[in-house]
């Protein structure tokens, strides 16, 4: 918390802070650190995938939660985070500090084991609900499921949806990119992620459509000219 404090109070832009965490099990073993992204332009940008920040570990200044009524109700699965965090993310600026703050115990009876297809129930709402409002683009629960799925090795199957993905993810950047201020690096590192995406869509079309897989690719380089060089080491995996 102290270094969270501080953290915000040298960046009063910053409205929302997380950090990473070590994972845990039942007896407290440690197991895997989930990394979030540091930068708030990343952030808010992840947040069309998976939720970007990791609940226990965030801080928020009291005053935004009063402004958008604090946690909203009508959501089954638990996503109130996602869906709070999703509505700051035009509010403010999010980021985590990339340090381990948190020892997050998991085991078989957490609400995120038991719940997951309210959850991605909720979550998809959120997400066409948001592109929606925001930028009057209009997802439906299977494309919104793919978005996420990119995250979650959960990967669309048909060379039809691979493109109507990568299609959605070139439409979701552009109006991104056009009402979202953004530094330089904060731009890159937004481009590097789409163009990431992309080169994973390629690669998923490679024995379904070679042609498909190839334009793919010239998308994904038009974007990000390092995403090509990022894909090699760099897996669409920040935590969820």
């Amino acid at each position: 918390l102290e270094k969270q404090l501080d953290y915000l109070a040298a960046h009063p832009d910053v409205g929302v802070l997380g950090s990473d965490l070590q994972v845990i099990d039942e007896h407290g073993r440690p197991g895997r650190v989930a990394r979030y992204a540091p930068g708030s332009g990343l952030t808010a940008w992840l947040m069309l995938f998976n939720n970007s920040l990791a609940h226990p570990t965030v801080v928020i200044r009291r005053a935004l939660l009063e402004q958008i009524g604090f946690y909203p109700s009508g959501y089954l699965g638990g996503t109130e985070d996602y869906a709070v965090f999703m509505t700051l993310s035009r509010r403010t600026k999010m980021a985590s500090l990339p340090e381990v703050l948190l020892r997050y115990r998991s085991w078989g009876e957490n609400m995120t084991r038991r719940k997951w297809e309210a959850q991605e129930a909720d979550a998809s709402r959120i997400l066409r609900e948001a592109a929606r409002e925001w930028w009057g683009i209009e997802i439906t629960d299977e494309a919104a499921g793919h978005l996420r799925g990119l995250s979650t090795d959960r990967y669309p199957a048909s060379a039809a949806a691979i493109d109507s993905t990568a299609r959605l993810i070139r439409e979701l950047l552009a109006a991104f990119l056009g009402d979202t201020p953004l530094t330089r690096a904060d731009e890159r590192q937004v481009r590097v992620d789409a163009g990431v995406r992309l080169w994973l869509l390629s690669a998923l079309a490679a024995k379904r459509s070679p042609m498909l897989s190839a334009s793919l690719a010239v998308h994904a380089t038009r974007i990000s000219a390092a995403s090509p060089f990022r894909i090699s080491c760099q897996a669409v995996n920040w935590s969820d």
